[in-house]
C-alpha cells in the first residue's frame, strides 16, 4: 500500500524544516561562541587596563612622596 502524495509531501517538508532548525542552531551556536571569544579578549585587555592604571597611580603616588 502506498501512501497519498499529500503525506509523502508533508513527510518530506517536515525532515526540511528539521533540517533548516539544527542549521539555525548550529548558526545561532556559532554566533554565540563568537561572541563569548569576543568577550573574553575584551576582559583580558579590560584586565591589562587596569593594572596600568595601577601601576600607573603607583608611581604618582610614589612620586609625590618623594
Amino acid at each position: 500500500m502506498t501512501e497519498p502524495l499529500d503525506m509523502k509531501y508533508n513527510k518530506n517538508q517536515d525532515g526540511s524544516s528539521i533540517s533548516t532548525l539544527r542549521s539555525q542552531v548550529t548558526d545561532v551556536k556559532n554566533v554565540m561562541s563568537q561572541n563569548i571569544d569576543k568577550i573574553l579578549e575584551s576582559e583580558e585587555r579590560l584586565n591589562i587596563f587596569t593594572d596600568r592604571t595601577g601601576d600607573l597611580q603607583t608611581t604618582v603616588s610614589d612620586a609625590h612622596l618623594s
